[in-house]
């Protein structure tokens, strides 16, 4: 995970969006974030377009981690 200097999850990436002070001193860094979690993110059934958009901007500033091989054998 060379360049990614922490792993946020699905809360983190919710403040962010609400813009919750509490995220702030974090922003600089790069973030790392879970196929997980963009799918909990993207999934909701009744997002709006506009938070699906705003969302997908947050995502895009990040590294997604993919589901791979490696991390399916370390995770069983």
């Amino acid at each position: 995970m060379s360049g990614i200097d922490f792993l946020a999850d699905t809360n983190f990436l919710i403040f962010t969006l609400q813009g919750n002070s509490i995220v702030e001193p974090f922003l600089d860094y790069n973030i790392g974030i879970s196929f997980i979690s963009e799918m909990e993110l993207l999934g909701v059934f009744n997002i709006s377009k506009i938070q699906k958009s705003n969302m997908q901007s947050i995502i895009d500033e990040c590294f997604v981690i993919d589901m791979s091989t490696e991390i399916k054998k370390k995770a069983i």
